[in-house]
């Protein structure tokens, strides 16, 4: 009968198979791993490797290591440009810089710089304007707590603390409008000081065979080194230019304008464009300013390379890294770095033949 009904018959195998199978075999078999034994003995198996082919492991590490220490030097530099003034990007958002054309027998030229009138007429006589900051550069002798030192000193407005995101440890912005009072950055009060509050002690100042005594009124955070504003020490630039300056003096500076929400750069720009003509005709210049103008803030870290057609020349300010030179490293590092990965596989191709003659040679036998 089950000859005759084959779909019986394949039912019936089923179920005698069925009849025929442990389900107790279906659960885990318990496997003890340890883990540090297995890491141990990859230890050994690498260090017998490596005593046996020193030549190979030799030119491989040096390469590698080479190639990886030039590819990450190279990723310092690249950020470090990309992120230079990120510290101030906030705060300074509505904060230019006043820049000159100037024509000179070279050509059209343009200078981060201005003149000193310039800003008292931003401060007195230009409308839309909050605050102004003036900066300028030199060096001196610094004197305090029977310490002295040489330091770069930047004569500036105080509103500049206020303009740019520079923190203060010690003191407060409402004394830094005393025309006595210094500023000095954390690692420099450190310096004279050690971990003291050195508000309120005496500073005093040399430049040249001129002494002036300083009280201290704030001591300011460390601030990133990619950043165009970069000072130890800060004095008031009214203790050194109280006097109102005329358009014949020759003396160019770096100035900052703070705009309020209603003034536009261009409204500025056009009222600045009529003062070139008193600058012009005021003294013999070196130069002729062709315009004034405010250039963003966030566009003095674009304009710092001098392999850049759109070159701001006559930075008082602190450098980016030059644009040519990161981005020739950059590459450079990446074809090192190519260079090496082959080597890599060459000599770990070469390696794998001896070892596959080893193998086929005890096959053999």
């Amino acid at each position: 009968a089950l000859a005759m009904n084959p779909g019986k018959a394949n039912w019936k195998f089923f179920f005698e198979v069925m009849k025929l199978f442990r389900f107790e075999l279906l659960r885990m078999p318990s496997l003890e791993i340890n883990v540090f034994d297995s890491f141990q003995n990859d230890v050994k198996i690498a260090a017998r490797n490596l005593k046996k082919h020193k030549t190979y492991v030799v030119i491989n590490m040096m390469g590698m290591g080479f190639a990886l220490a030039c590819c990450l030097v190279s990723f310092l530099n690249l950020d470090y440009k990309l992120r230079f003034d990120e510290h101030h990007k906030v705060e300074a958002a509505d904060v230019y810089r006043v820049n000159t054309e100037r024509v000179t027998p070279q050509g059209r030229e343009n200078w981060g710089l201005a003149p000193e009138a310039l800003a008292d007429v931003l401060i007195n006589e230009v409308p839309g304007i909050d605050k102004v900051a003036r900066l300028n550069v030199g060096a001196g002798i610094v004197k305090s707590n029977g310490k002295s030192f040489s330091e770069k000193i930047h004569f500036a407005d105080m509103s500049l603390i206020e303009m740019f995101n520079f923190p203060l440890v010690f003191g407060s912005t409402n004394a830094l409008h005393d025309k006595n009072v210094i500023v000095l950055s954390e690692q420099t009060a450190k310096k004279y000081f050690n971990e003291s509050d050195p508000i309120g002690k005496e500073v005093e100042v040399f430049l040249g065979d001129q002494k002036f005594l300083f009280t201290i009124g704030a001591i300011t955070q460390k601030v990133p080194e990619n950043t165009s504003l970069l000072f130890d020490v800060l004095v008031p630039f009214t203790q050194f230019h109280e006097q109102f300056v005329d358009w014949s003096s020759s003396n160019q500076i770096t100035v900052f304008a703070q705009l309020d929400e209603k003034t536009t750069p261009a409204q500025v720009d056009k009222t600045l464009t009529g003062y070139t003509k008193h600058f012009n005709e005021a003294a013999d210049h070196q130069f002729e300013a062709r315009q004034f103008y405010l250039q963003p803030f966030s566009e003095l870290t674009l304009t710092s390379d001098i392999d850049l057609p759109n070159w701001v020349r006559g930075r008082m300010l602190n450098r980016n890294a030059v644009g040519f030179l990161v981005g020739i490293t950059s590459i450079l590092s990446l074809l090192i770095l190519i260079t090496a990965s082959f080597n890599f596989t060459n000599t770990a191709i070469a390696f794998s033949g001896n070892r596959l003659k080893e193998i086929g040679v005890r096959k053999v036998i």
